[in-house]
């Protein structure tokens, strides 16, 4: 999950839901982690529930969020939208 501008640091996760579709499994995928890491601003998850297999993984996703976020606020909301789209949970806390 490496960003193209600064560093990051996170964790995967993957849990069983007990769901199932066309007989496979259905898992919830996710990537929690804060950028930058040397002075984290921003803590970021990113989840994706009741998948068979994610199109794009969580970390990918967390790392083009990460490069959103040093490229301004709108990209931001553009990038969240477009990941919205295809049954991405993004979460975002800012540090004060």
């Amino acid at each position: 999950a490496a960003p193209s501008e600064g560093t990051a640091a996170g964790k995967t996760g993957t849990a069983q839901t007990g769901q199932f579709r066309d007989g496979e499994e259905l898992k919830n995928y996710w990537f929690a982690g804060f950028y930058p890491a040397e002075k984290p601003r921003w803590t970021i998850v990113v989840m994706q529930d009741a998948q068979t297999e994610p199109e794009v993984s969580s970390a990918a996703v967390f790392a083009r969020l990460c490069d959103a976020l040093s490229a301004g606020a709108w990209m931001v909301l553009l990038f969240c939208l477009l990941f919205w789209l295809r049954y991405v949970t993004i979460y975002l806390y800012l540090y004060g």
